[in-house]
């Protein structure tokens, strides 16, 4: 046994005891002299290569070798069988018995009289055993039609008939294929995208062309070469491959290159082994069609490994593939050998769950799947996915394109993404909203793509990248407040203290983005008030269309008004180190990446974070005219690691005011008289020459913003005050 975990997520349970009951495992005696056949014409891409993988193991097993099993190893799928390579080419070649794929609830399907008949007329009148079940399947199919009196394409309101009938008197051979097409629901047929419309897209029938094949294969005289099959299975080299066949949405590249949208139903270069064996592929979706209907919104079809459209993730991303896509399916790999029963199980039950604020949710889109990757990944025993969206391209066919591959990492990660998954699809509501402002949707598009791109890769970059999406989400919405009022759409929230260390890259731009916005930054940046929309505006909210230090200096002026009005703020639980505020005060930061950070990190939720108090060890100190400036802003002078000894000051309100002017010297002078006016002594006297330019002074006084811890402040105190206790003036 494989031990491949394919089955319920419950538990890690393989297929071999899906009951739960404890069993000794062991190998089939045909395993022991099992071949592994690298068919390296299978690959997982593009689809049509991935579906014949799964065709070619389903019909070995069903026909030839019970025990047959597959897997994927290094790009391409691995065949383990009793039967070699050439036993493997005489089953397909002289056994195979088709599966019949007929769809005549369509047109072009090959049972109306315009309908071609190249396919099903040969098949019709064949002799021979292989395709009895075909001929029976066809048979029934007529006689369903004839009682309706259908002689062309059925009318909408004729379908749900036919269709019904033909389930009640199709062999279960040909409901094989029925059931991977479309489903029956109380609102009619729905259509899985990996097989288009009921099997059929545009003008191309996949069923009819599906017998053609066949006939070209095998009733045909004299019959192809076997160099054919060799190419199919096994990548060989082959010549005079079939131009009488379209390929369609599978296989994107062999629909015409470059102009392969215009070629889509189109003859083209297409190895007809390849195409039956991948729609006898697309049969192991078949027995979960009908059971995956889950009401998550009226008329939604669940399909294995299938959600809506995300357009983002992608070189070619497009806000419009969402609305003109069919959907994106991700194909799973796995690397354990694995039998057709577990693969039809896992098929069965390819379902997504993404965690969502202490609960799981059904995945809907791209976005969601990628979330969920990990933990589907792990628990079912999962190597690796490739996401293909259904694309139209040129505005005349859709298209399989893969889009990305995602590598299973073989643990489950935290979903650091899931606090926030409540407001994210609240926005992502109203964000698709017609009315949405083009400024939110575009909001909606960078969030979601940095969101990807988090899963992909759980790096400080990109979390930081969803932070500064986030942020500009909530400034999307601040300015569109009849909008944001009508959607019923909330400031962000969820975003865990954890996001401090997540997006942590050790840099000095980000440890002063997140110690200022734990002192309470967001007011000034978006009129958000204990997490709602403000209902008023009470002039708090100063941050606008400026550069980084006219914003700082903007908080500043409207700090020292709400000190004067004793307004509650709060109390920072992240503190600056010396050296990064000096590094700011000298202009060593980049100011455009520090004022995207301080939009991220002030939407963190501080109210639990345990203060964080920087080392002081090889800390380089601040300009003097900082460290004197800062003890009259910081309203107190730290002298001891005793807060008893603290000194308090009054208010300095010219201190701050020379600073913002740009006058260094005049505000070191003023505060040397408030500090001598308070009984403390100073290291220097009044007068002494302070040499420091404008527009240093005005960083100068934007680094008083950032909130320091006491053993920082008493620092500070140190190279200004002589502390009477210890040392004399």
């Amino acid at each position: 046994m494989s031990g491949a975990h394919f089955g319920s997520p419950s538990g890690s349970r393989s297929f071999a005891s899906r009951t739960g009951a404890r069993r000794r495992v062991t190998r089939p005696a045909t395993e022991v002299n099992m071949n592994e056949l690298r068919l390296a014409g299978c690959s997982p891409e593009p689809l049509a290569n991935y579906l014949k993988a799964l065709g070619i193991l389903r019909l070995v097993t069903e026909q030839k070798d019970k025990d047959a099993k597959g897997w994927w190893e290094g790009g391409a799928f691995v065949l383990g069988t009793v039967l070699d390579k050439e036993g493997l080419l005489r089953f397909f070649e002289d056994e195979l018995a088709p599966t019949p794929i007929i769809g005549p609830w369509s047109g072009g399907s090959g049972f109306f009289p315009k309908d071609g008949q190249a396919g099903i007329g040969p098949i019709s009148t064949s002799s021979s055993p292989r395709f009895e079940a075909y001929r029976t399947s066809v048979t029934a199919a007529r006689r369903v039609l004839q009682r309706l009196g259908l002689v062309q394409k059925p009318e909408t309101g004729q379908k749900a008939a036919l269709l019904e009938a033909l389930r009640a008197e199709l062999p279960d051979s040909a409901i094989q294929w029925m059931d991977s097409a479309l489903a029956l629901t109380d609102d009619g047929p729905k259509f899985p995208p990996l097989l288009g419309s009921g099997g059929n897209d545009g003008r191309l029938d996949f069923t009819n062309n599906q017998m053609q094949r066949w006939v070209e294969l095998l009733l045909t005289t004299p019959r192809p070469p076997t160099s054919w099959l060799r190419h199919a299975l096994f990548a060989d080299a082959a010549a005079d491959l079939s131009r009488a066949c379209a390929i369609g949405q599978f296989d994107p590249a062999a629909a015409g290159g470059s102009n392969m949208a215009a070629a889509f139903d189109r003859d083209s270069l297409v190895n007809p082994w390849s195409f039956v064996l991948m729609l006898e592929g697309a049969l192991l979706f078949a027995s979960s069609v009908t059971r995956r209907l889950e009401d998550t919104r009226k008329g939604a079809l669940v399909y294995p490994f299938t959600v809506r459209a995300s357009g983002v993730g992608y070189s070619s991303a497009s806000l419009s593939d969402e609305t003109t896509s069919r959907a994106e399916i991700w194909l799973p790999e796995w690397s354990r050998k694995a039998s057709l029963a577990e693969l039809k199980t896992l098929f069965a039950e390819g379902r997504a769950r993404v965690r969502s604020a202490g609960s799981t949710r059904a995945a809907d889109t791209g976005l969601d799947f990628a979330r969920a990757l990990q933990d589907l990944g792990v628990q079912r025993g999962l190597s690796a996915f490739t996401r293909y969206g259904f694309h139209k391209r040129n505005g005349l066919a859709y298209l399989a394109v893969p889009l990305a591959r995602w590598e299973v990492r073989g643990e489950v990660a935290v979903d650091v993404l899931a606090p926030l998954d409540p407001w994210m699809q609240r926005f992502r509501r109203g964000a698709k909203d017609e009315k949405a402002p083009a400024s939110v949707r575009v909001a909606l598009s960078g969030l979601e793509s940095a969101a990807l791109d988090l899963c992909a890769a759980r790096t400080p970059s990109s979390a930081q990248a969803v932070l500064l999406a986030l942020g500009s989400a909530e400034r999307a919405l601040a300015k569109s407040k009849k909008f944001t009022e009508k959607a019923f759409l909330r400031p962000v929230d969820g975003v865990r203290p954890e996001w401090l260390d997540h997006a942590d890259d050790g840099s000095v731009e980000w440890r002063l983005a997140a110690a200022l916005a734990s002192s309470g930054l967001r007011d000034h940046l978006v009129p958000v008030r204990a997490g709602r929309w403000a209902d008023h505006d009470d002039g708090r909210t100063v941050w606008g269309e400026r550069a980084l230090v006219p914003n700082l200096l903007a908080v500043l002026r409207r700090q020292a008004i709400d000190r004067e009005r004793s307004t509650p703020t709060r109390e920072p639980t992240v503190f600056a180190h010396l050296s990064d505020i000096s590094a700011f005060i000298a202009g060593d930061v980049d100011d455009g990446r520090l004022d995207e950070l301080l939009r991220g990190a002030s939407l963190i939720d501080f109210r639990t974070v345990a203060p964080l108090t920087p080392r002081l060890d090889d800390a380089t100190m601040p300009p003097y005219a900082f460290a004197v400036c800062a003890l009259t802003w910081q309203r107190g002078v730290v002298l001891s690691p005793h807060r008893h000894d603290d000194v308090a000051l009054p208010a300095a309100p010219t201190v701050l005011a020379r600073l913002v002017a740009g006058d260094a010297r005049a505000a070191v002078d003023a505060a040397h008289r408030r500090l001598h006016g308070s009984g403390l002594k100073l290291r220097v006297g009044y007068g002494t020459q302070v040499s420091v330019s404008t527009v240093t002074t005005r960083r100068l006084a934007a680094a008083q913003l950032f909130p320091m811890s006491h053993p920082t402040r008493r620092t500070l105190a140190a190279e200004v005050i002589i502390n009477p206790k210890v040392e004399s003036p």
